[in-house]
């Protein structure tokens, strides 16, 4: 599902893997419902040109999650692309364009990726239960930078 508000507490809400991309599309968000296949992330690897990936687990497990979570939920942007491959679980991400924002659900596999220098933040929720594959450009990853 997908929420987007005006500059109000108003949203017009889409159903949908089609409808969501076309949506999203208009910011240059890529949503993709991917297959479950065991070649898939060598496949995105070398579709979208992302030689790195790394696997983020967040649950009832993970240390510090609370300081985390109060990181993750900061907005931000990147100067490259964030892309993620949700396996397991379910959480939102947020975009902020033009004092419009959109509030997405993703789930198992979700195939997301913002563009750099969109604003943008993530929950996991007060009870993470969420693996997500997170692939690079460049070997040490993206650096948040805090609006």
């Amino acid at each position: 599902m997908l929420k987007i508000y005006d500059n109000t507490e108003d949203f017009t809400t889409y159903m949908g893997y089609e409808e969501i991309a076309r949506q999203l599309d208009n910011i240059h968000v890529l949503y993709v419902h991917v297959p479950t296949d065991e070649n898939i992330i060598e496949q995105i690897k070398y579709d979208y040109d992302v030689p790195y990936n790394d696997t983020i687990v967040l649950d009832s497990s993970t240390n510090n999650y609370q300081s985390l979570r109060e990181q993750f939920k900061k907005e931000h942007f990147h100067t490259d692309y964030e892309m993620r491959l949700f396996t397991h679980g379910t959480a939102k991400f947020f975009f902020n364009v033009s004092d419009t924002f959109y509030e997405l659900d993703v789930g198992p596999n979700d195939l997301i990726s913002v563009p750099a220098n969109v604003k943008h933040w993530f929950d996991a929720g007060e009870y993470p239960n969420i693996k997500a594959v997170r692939f690079f450009t460049e070997k040490d990853g993206w650096e948040a930078n805090y609006t």
